[in-house]
C-alpha cells in the first residue's frame, strides 16, 4: 500500500524512498474493527486465516478514499493485486453499469490492465465492458526470463538492495495501526469453505 500511495520521493536514494513510505504510514489511521471481518476456512481452527479491512489515509491527497486490504489463505486464487475502482459519475446515461478499474498485478504475470465500459459498436446503446491489458509477457519478450518472487529476494539481499524490506519505523507504524485489531476481544469469527473467495458475506 505505500508503495502506491507515498508521496514522490526526493531520490532514488533508498532511505529517500524508505523516508516516502514512513511518512505515509504515519497519516494512515489505525484500523477500525467496525470495518474488519475476520475469518477462518475449515480446517483453520479458531486462529483467523482471512481479514479485510479498511484503512485511509490523512492527506490531501487520499482524503475520503479507502483503502480495502484483503488477504487470506486457501481462497480460490494466488494473487496480489492493487485494484483502483473509480467513482461513478452522477446522472449516469447508462443502465446496470459496473465502476471502471485499473488493477495492478504483481503476482503471478505481472500487469497493468483497465477495465472498462463503452457503449457496444453499433446501433444499441447498450454498455459493455473490456479491457486494456499490458500483460508484460505478452507486450515486454525480456520480461518472461524476469526472476520470480523468491529469486528475486535473493538478489535484493545480495545486492544490499532493502527497499522492500521493512524497517523498525515501519514495524512500529504497522504495530499503531493494527493493534486495535489484535487485542480486541469482541470481533467475530466468520468461516469459509477452502478454496472460495473468502466468506459469503462479502462475495455478495
Amino acid at each position: 500500500m505505500t508503495f502506491f500511495a507515498m508521496e514522490q520521493p526526493q531520490s532514488q536514494d533508498i532511505w529517500a524512498i524508505k523516508d516516502a513510505k514512513n511518512k505515509c504510514l504515519r497519516c494512515v489511521q489505525p484500523a477500525s474493527p467496525e470495518a474488519t471481518v475476520l475469518a477462518t476456512h475449515e480446517d483453520g481452527g479458531s486462529e483467523p486465516t482471512f481479514v479485510q479491512t479498511v484503512l485511509k489515509i490523512n492527506s490531501d491527497r487520499w482524503e475520503g478514499v479507502p483503502f480495502i486490504i484483503k488477504c487470506g489463505e486457501g481462497l480460490n486464487e494466488n494473487k496480489l493485486e492493487i485494484r483502483v475502482q473509480f467513482q461513478e459519475n452522477c446522472g449516469e446515461i447508462f443502465d446496470n453499469t459496473v465502476q471502471n478499474e485499473l488493477v495492478f498485478r504483481i503476482h503471478p504475470n505481472e500487469a497493468m490492465y483497465m477495465k472498462m465500459q463503452i457503449k457496444q459498436p453499433g446501433v444499441t446503446f447498450n454498455p459493455q465492458q473490456t479491457f486494456l491489458d499490458l500483460t508484460y509477457s505478452h507486450k515486454i519478450p525480456s520480461a518472461s526470463t524476469s526472476p520470480n518472487t523468491k529469486e528475486q529476494l535473493i538478489l535484493n539481499v545480495l545486492d544490499n538492495q532493502t527497499t522492500c524490506f521493512l524497517q523498525s519505523g515501519e514495524f512500529a507504524e504497522a504495530s499503531r495501526i493494527f493493534d486495535p485489531l489484535f487485542y480486541n476481544q469482541q470481533l467475530p469469527m466468520y468461516s469459509y469453505e477452502e478454496g472460495s473467495r473468502g466468506p459469503v458475506s462479502l462475495c455478495m
